[in-house]
């Protein structure tokens, strides 16, 4: 290590050079290397410093680093999925799956994460949107991308992440459904309850269940009264379409949330319906013998298997033709059961946790528009209470 002075061609003094012996990783052998020159002697010592720190912390270079392959968004969401999908039902897993290999990859997986910007991200959610894409399945790639990107925030690969802030469409748009007249529900109710499925569309209608809950139920799962008059179901197990198995049945050991995992007490109408259903599936079973498939379940087909999420829409759509009464789906009947709840009175605490919604305000949100008969009643306490008011007021000035 060594500082000369130099001198140019005229043999004018021309600066300090700072020359230092340093050991060659790739050969083994003691090089030297310049590390600049400098018109002032401090300035030279301060490097010459600096680099006899750096060759003791092991952080000297002798040479440029390697470049690294620059980290793309295909590789950024590979490793997202890979560990998401370790924690998740393979149902989630299939659909976050299908968003990332048909939408997000093509749009972004070629670009480099250091290279990718808000306005890319932005200018393809409109481009989606333009394209007449569902707003959940938009959520849904704008999540899978900005949680990507989140972790390489967290490695360091990238300071901030290009798909926070992105604009989108609310997913909290209300859906319209169909709301049955009083005397449109019964011919549906007398056409269903002859039907098949007599269970499943009274949990639906009359109860508020979800469809996968409708179909999970299990007779274990119910708690009659000591004389048969009055039933609690248990929520604890969910039938949903196995997206990997062609739309199949499978049995989730599991409610949809925490909040949907409850005890409804059943109305007297949809008691009825079951304790007539069971003495059917009893003469069923008896009937069929080995035949009959094992398990549990309250809605089932002819040989007690488990009923496919896409035959119920079927077979809603028959019920309903049958009964003269206006189109709607499976969670429509939810739907209305909310409305007649919230249309007589029931305060959307008790509606929350009849539909079992994790939290009241996603009641109040779907629903609150309809609950005009709690805000009079609301006002009329907020009235007695100002009467009393004025009453106790007149009688101290009299």
């Amino acid at each position: 290590m060594a500082i000369n002075k130099r001198k140019d061609r005229t043999g004018k003094f021309a600066g300090y050079q700072v020359v230092m012996s340093v050991r060659d990783p790739r050969t083994g052998k003691s090089v030297r290397r310049s590390m600049g020159t400098f018109l002032r002697r401090k300035d030279a010592d301060l490097a010459e410093h600096k680099a006899k720190i750096a060759i003791q912390n092991g952080t000297f270079q002798l040479y440029p680093p390697e470049p690294s392959q620059a980290l793309t968004v295909h590789e950024a969401v590979d490793v997202w999925f890979e560990t998401k999908a370790q924690s998740i039902q393979p149902n989630s897993a299939a659909g976050y799956k299908s968003a990332i290999g048909k939408h997000v990859l093509p749009a972004f997986g070629h670009i480099a994460v250091a290279g990718l910007t808000r306005d890319d991200v932005q200018r393809q959610v409109n481009r989606w949107r333009s394209e007449g894409m569902g707003v959940r399945l938009l959520h849904r790639c704008v999540m899978v991308l900005r949680a990507s990107l989140a972790r390489q925030v967290a490695n360091g690969k990238i300071s901030s992440n290009p798909a926070d802030g992105v604009e989108k469409p609310s997913a909290r748009t209300r859906n319209e459904f169909v709301v049955w007249s009083d005397e449109e529900a019964q011919r549906f109710r007398l056409i269903a309850e002859e039907d098949r499925l007599a269970p499943f569309w009274f949990l639906t209608l009359q109860e508020g269940m979800r469809r996968g809950e409708a179909l999970g139920l299990r007779w274990r799962d119910l708690q009659w009264s000591d004389d048969g008059s009055s039933c609690v179901a248990r929520i604890s197990q969910t039938i949903v379409p196995d997206l990997a198995n062609g739309g199949a049945a499978l049995v989730q050991d599991r409610a949809k949330t925490r909040g949907s995992q409850r005890a409804v007490l059943l109305t007297p109408t949809t008691t009825s319906v079951l304790r007539a259903h069971r003495d059917r599936q009893r003469f069923e079973r008896q009937t069929l013998g080995q035949a009959w498939s094992a398990g549990d379940l309250i809605v089932t087909t002819t040989i007690g298997t488990p009923v496919t999420p896409s035959s119920v829409k079927r077979s809603l759509n028959s019920v309903i033709d049958k009964a003269g009464v206006p189109h709607s789906t499976t969670h429509g009947l939810r739907h209305m059961a909310a409305t007649v709840m919230l249309k007589h009175g029931v305060s959307p605490a008790l509606v929350a946790l009849k539909l079992g919604h994790s939290a009241i305000g996603t009641t109040v949100d779907l629903y609150g528009h309809l609950a005009v008969s709690d805000q009079r009643a609301a006002n009329v306490a907020l009235e007695h209470a100002a009467d009393r008011g004025r009453t106790a007021e007149a009688g101290t000035n009299s």
